[in-house]
């Protein structure tokens, strides 16, 4: 099995990028496969909904999300960890779920990978008020 961790903080080095490495480790212990994504390494702009994703599997806007979604469509899990801003996760990682539509679209490539949430405690209760299972529908989410 494969697991993807993704950093959904824009910045370099610090604790989600850790955490993700950390979680990762623990899984190499175990015997998975791991792969990465750092979006402070990437550059993922914002969807343009003009709606060419229906018509075909594949985005039109060039960019490193054509790398992300090949690693998604190959892990059998994702974790995913996000610092919390103004009460919500970062425009990168929204603009990373908003662009995963595709996958959803296009056979369900995301359909029961999991996705545990990794916040601390006191932000727990201010990103599960906001819509973020809404972000990546078809996942199974666990705490």
């Amino acid at each position: 099995m494969k697991i993807l961790g993704i950093s959904g903080s824009p910045r370099k080095g610090q604790n989600c990028e850790k955490m993700i490495a950390a979680a990762l480790e623990i899984a190499k212990e175990r015997g998975f496969e791991t792969d990465t994504v750092f979006l402070s390494n990437e550059e993922i702009a914002p969807c343009k909904v003009c709606g060419a994703c229906i018509e075909k599997a594949s985005c039109v806007i060039e960019d490193s999300m054509e790398e992300v979604y090949e690693k998604m469509k190959a892990a059998d899990g994702i974790i995913v960890a996000s610092p919390v801003y103004m009460g919500n996760y970062p425009a990168q990682l929204k603009a990373l779920f908003d662009r995963s539509v595709l996958l959803r679209r296009n056979n369900l490539h995301l359909k029961t990978k999991l996705e545990p949430l990794s916040q601390l405690e006191a932000q727990e209760t201010e990103v599960r008020k906001k819509p973020f299972s809404q972000s990546m529908t078809g996942c199974i989410f666990t705490a």
